[in-house]
């Protein structure tokens, strides 16, 4: 039996470490975001890239970041449901993000990147 890979987490006032599945730290860290009203997909999206930096031992871009995340949406400064969309068509195409937390909004883009690429 495999095991799961864990995050190594650093407590910012000691020189103590505690280790957490990675599995475990995506889970309770989407939780998070969900009860401030993100949906599911978008909640693991965002609380993904902090969790593999921290995997990447660049803790600065980690989940230490999750407090700030639930700053912005409570005091809406991120929306947690945002309607991306097309500015214009052009050779480079502008969009409008919404508020939405960079990591959903930047699915979108890739998504629509490869849509462009198709159609050229």
């Amino acid at each position: 039996m495999s095991r799961s890979p864990r995050s190594r987490l650093a407590d910012a006032d000691s020189a103590d470490e505690s280790l957490i599945r990675t599995g475990d730290l995506q889970r309770v860290s989407a939780q998070v975001l969900s009860r401030l009203d993100p949906s599911a997909k978008d909640a693991d999206l965002v609380v993904g890239s902090p969790v593999q930096a921290d995997l990447r031992k660049v803790h600065s871009h980690g989940v230490l970041l999750l407090p700030s995340y639930v700053s912005r949406l409570q005091m809406g400064g991120a929306n947690p449901r945002p309607q991306v969309r097309v500015v214009r068509e052009t050779a480079a195409v502008p969009l409008e993000g919404d508020g939405s937390m960079g990591q959903a909004v930047a699915k979108e883009v890739m998504a629509l990147a490869g849509k462009l690429r198709c159609a050229r």
